[in-house]
């Protein structure tokens, strides 16, 4: 039988819990114990300096570290030990890239019609558009 938290009325004690007979532990108290720590993590960020584990002259990430404790750089984040880049990050960087170069072109990412006539002929127009 569900039982109800004792903190939060209209919740319900998660099942694991209430079997151990446990009177709070709904989600809405998990919830609480997580922002809990998080704010007590930001403070402490920003009142200090959190190291990163393997660059300990480095600031860790503060997203990482308030979120998931994680005391980590951008470099250690985004690299792997051998110092080849994470797939998701090299990704995301090839992304951006590609973006930025369809950003620059005009028309909304297709090419412009000197463009075309540059590419078909190999020559290249004096009065273009910069």
């Amino acid at each position: 039988m569900a039982r109800e938290c004792k903190r939060h009325p209209g919740h319900f004690v998660q099942a694991a819990r209430a079997a151990r007979g446990n009177l709070t532990g709904c989600a809405v108290c998990d919830k609480d114990t997580r922002v809990k720590g998080q704010l007590i993590r930001a403070k402490k960020y920003d009142d200090g300096f959190i190291a990163c584990i393997n660059h300990l002259d480095r600031l860790a990430s503060r997203s990482l570290w308030i979120h998931n404790s994680h005391r980590l750089c951008s470099s250690c984040r985004n690299h792997k030990q051998d110092g080849s880049r994470r797939p998701a990050y090299q990704r995301d960087k090839n992304t951006r890239a590609f973006n930025l170069m369809m950003g620059n072109r005009g028309f909304g990412g297709r090419a412009s019609g000197i463009q075309i006539f540059e590419r078909l002929t190999g020559m290249s127009c004096l009065m273009r558009r910069v």
